[in-house]
């Protein structure tokens, strides 16, 4: 919501009377020059006796008028503003003026655009599209909330989400057979800022039935998708109580893709069919950094 527009010591003259339902009013030549152009945002402007009534208050006829247009010193208004009520202003021998001044409907919009602070430096919730800010930006209460749907952005510098959470971890052969994770402990944690996201867990097998394949684990996001595989990453892993030794474990990710599978290398070969390994009773520590999809 954008709020009216506001200037200092602004005060005009209206040059002759009006009725209650006048909506197109003229201005001591020159006051026009005053006012705010309201092609650029209308605004408020109340309307009383200045020759009976030095404080506008005290004016039992006084007026909010809203200002929709601007010409020369002729001014278009909408009448009867915050429920103020149209009155007449034409006694004769009296001067009419108006003033750009702060009403309700001011301060209940700046209550509504913001949170603390006037002047925009605290943003209450959902109420700003856009912050900016041309030096530090603090947050002194400590926190800053995302909200729970990521609002992607395409800019690379602008940072679009963080989000903590928990998913059930499965493991699964690539090629035939199945692998029961126990349910206690099946849950991995994820942190994820921005497009990267940190996940770490234990998982403990109760039982197989003839897993053949490649060993894969499911991740909370999709890894993303860049040129020259480059958003591949790999993982630590400690596999304990395989049915056969195996040394240098490691998960790999791969683009495009919401899981991970599990690796072992000598240093001269590179052996992925790890799922045959699994039995009963084997239990996996993993930790993998990859880069999501959005």
């Amino acid at each position: 919501m954008a709020l009216d527009q506001v200037k200092n010591f602004c005060i005009v003259e209206v040059s002759t009377g009006y009725n209650s339902t006048d909506t197109s009013i003229v201005l001591k030549t020159g006051d026009g020059a005053k006012l705010p152009d309201p092609a650029s945002g209308e605004y408020n402007l109340v309307w009383y006796d200045n020759t009976s009534y030095l404080n506008p208050t005290e004016d039992p006829n006084v007026e909010i008028v809203r200002v929709t247009a601007l010409s020369t010193n002729t001014l278009t208004v909408t009448r009867n503003q915050e429920g103020s009520g149209a009155s007449t202003k034409n006694t004769a021998d009296k001067t009419y003026k108006m003033i750009l001044s702060l009403t309700k409907k001011m301060l209940d919009d700046i209550g509504s655009n913001f949170d603390g602070i006037v002047g925009g430096t605290t943003p209450a919730d959902g109420s700003f599209t856009t912050l900016s800010a041309s030096g530090l930006i603090s947050a002194d209460g400590g926190q800053i909330k995302f909200p729970a749907s990521q609002s992607a952005s395409a800019d690379a510098n602008t940072l679009d989400d963080y989000e903590e959470g928990t998913f059930t971890t499965t493991l699964t052969a690539s090629t035939s057979g199945t692998i029961t994770v126990a349910e206690a402990e099946n849950t991995g944690q994820y942190i994820k800022i921005g497009k990267m996201c940190f996940v770490s867990g234990f998982i403990e097998v109760t039982s197989v039935s003839s897993p053949i394949g490649t060993l894969i684990m499911n991740l909370p996001f999709t890894v993303d998708d860049t040129s020259d595989y480059s958003s591949r990453t790999t993982g630590t892993v400690l596999a304990v109580n395989l049915t056969a030794a195996k040394s240098n474990q490691g998960f790999i990710c791969y683009e495009s893709e919401a899981q991970t599978r599990m690796w072992s290398t000598d240093g001269l070969t590179l052996e992925h069919e790890l799922a045959g390994y699994i039995q009963a009773n084997t239990t996996i520590h993993f930790s993998i950094s990859f880069r999501t999809s959005n």
